[in-house]
């Protein structure tokens, strides 16, 4: 099975409840984060770590309200984000990093990498976490993907070029998400 497979099978399971998460051959350990509404998971597996984030629920307001909040916010400098991916992924973030250190301390000798996946708004959302990951964690390097699934447009060119990883953005053509906030005067770049 290739990553980016792996990494689908995990932005589907990011929708699960957390008593009832599908069958993930090589998983060793879950850690469930829930924020404000804002959902996922942090899948160990033997050989990588997998940060999964759910996407819109159309019967959750706030993920409603988190996809129209599309005004910028400085992210550093000159990068501007997507406001209502942004606050969304910022809530999951403390639990994140908590489930890092837990899985990174246990063996100092440690090599796991780390993707970062979701679908929709949860791909949104790993845009912004994997740049938290790369810029606010100690875990120089070990960012080794993002691949996301359908995912909206979340920051100019500034930001998407900060992102220091392997970056697959996988979009159905019908889809109209990928295709929002609208690329004009270059405020949100694919």
């Amino acid at each position: 099975m290739t990553i980016e497979s792996e990494c689908a099978v995990c932005a589907k399971a990011a929708y699960s409840d957390q008593y009832d998460l599908p069958e993930m051959p090589g998983l060793l350990k879950n850690y469930y984060l829930d924020s404000d509404n804002a959902e996922g998971y942090v899948f160990t597996f033997s050989d990588k770590i997998v940060i999964a984030l759910r996407g819109t629920e159309p019967h959750q307001f706030s993920d409603i309200t988190a996809d129209l909040k599309f005004w910028r916010v400085n992210y550093n400098s000159k990068e501007k984000v997507h406001s209502g991916f942004f606050f969304e992924a910022l809530s999951l973030w403390g639990k994140i990093v908590d489930a890092l250190y837990k899985e990174l301390k246990l063996n100092s000798k440690d090599t796991r990498k780390i993707y970062v996946t979701g679908h929709s708004l949860g791909g949104a959302m790993a845009v912004v976490i994997a740049g938290f990951v790369q810029k606010h964690t100690p875990v120089h390097g070990r960012l080794e993907s993002l691949i996301t699934f359908g995912q909206p447009r979340v920051g100019n060119k500034e930001f998407n070029d900060s992102i220091k990883c392997e970056w697959k953005r996988f979009v159905n053509n019908n889809d109209v998400v990928p295709r929002v906030p609208p690329k004009m005067y270059t405020l949100f770049a694919d």
